[in-house]
This record gives structure tokens, sequence and C-alpha cells, in this order.
């Protein structure tokens, strides 16, 4: 009995296996329990292209996703575009300093194994596919392998202090798993 626990447990995870966020059984973390007052903030600021090494190679896109207003944690924008067939790559914005963030080692995730879910709890972005954020929460939720790692793919939690994100829960790919 040992030795077949033994073997599934090291079995391979099937190609057709994708990530779902409906596939976990396992608690995890909510975005109440992360709360950001959304705030008013008027017309965005200006992006500071200067706040960030990578800004000014993607200053098309962040300008215009920023111009939109906040989207995440009272007052920042998640800004994001295609890296590849199966890849996106994103950033913050703070919506009153312009000052723009990209997350070490999670800022370029691959979707590969990503599935297609239905449409989000009321109130959930979901427009960068593989994202998963509120403006009133300090969470986000990313789907797929960070810097295209498949040993860190699966379901990341984050809670965003203002700077940086810090990890909540990471569920690897076998445990947010299901088949088409």
């Amino acid at each position: 009995m040992l030795a077949v626990a033994m073997a599934l447990a090291a079995a391979p995870i099937a190609d057709d296996c994708m990530i779902a966020l409906a596939a976990i059984t396992q608690p995890a973390p909510k975005f109440a329990d992360f709360p950001a007052p959304p705030e008013t903030v008027g017309k965005p600021a200006p992006v500071d292209l200067t706040s960030h090494p990578e800004a000014r190679a993607f200053r098309t896109q962040i300008r215009s996703d920023a111009a939109a207003g906040p989207n995440f944690a009272g007052h920042f924008t998640i800004v994001g575009w295609g890296c590849g067939s199966a890849c996106l790559q994103w950033g913050v914005v703070n919506a009153r300093t312009g000052k723009v963030w990209f997350e070490p080692g999670l800022s370029v995730v691959s979707v590969d194994r990503v599935a297609d879910e239905p449409s989000p709890a009321p109130g959930v972005n979901a427009e960068f596919y593989n994202l998963r954020f509120r403006l009133d929460s300090r969470m986000l939720v990313v789907l797929g392998a960070p810097s295209e790692d498949e040993a860190r793919e699966g379901v990341g939690y984050y809670r965003w202090d203002g700077k940086t994100f810090k990890p909540l829960k990471f569920v690897p790919r076998k445990d947010a798993c299901r088949s088409p």
C-alpha cells in the first residue's frame, strides 16, 4: 500500500492537467482578509518612467493601462501585456505618484497550463487572464508559472504592502489541477 502511495506521489502530472481555482480543495486566503479601501484619486498621476529600470521599455502599455485609474489595493493599477504566445508580463503603478513596480521573479508568468474559467466573483478583476485582484483588496492571485519556471507552476497568493508582494500561500499545479 505504501509503495502504491509513493508511486502516485511521484507520478508526473498529466500534460492535459490545467490550473483552475475551482480545482483547489484546500483553504485559501480570501480577498476580504486583506482590505484596502478604494480611494478617490481623480486623474491618475503621470507615469514616472524613471522609477523602475524596466518601465521605459513598456511605456506605451503602462501609460495606457495606468490612465484608466486604480483597479487594485485602493490607489494602485495593475498593468499588463503579452510577452509571448502564452505569457503575461505585468507591473503595478501607484496612481497617486506614477511610480512603477515590477515584482522580481513574479512579473513574468507563463500561462501555458491555465484553464479557461467562468467569470470570477463580482468585483474580482480577471482582465489579464491569470491574475485575480480587486480594487478593495491588497491580495493578488497569480495562476501559472512565475518566471516561466515549471517548478513554481501553480497558484500563488500574495499580499501587497504598498511596495512589494509578500507570499501568503502557494498551491502547486498538481493540487490546482483539472483535466479537460
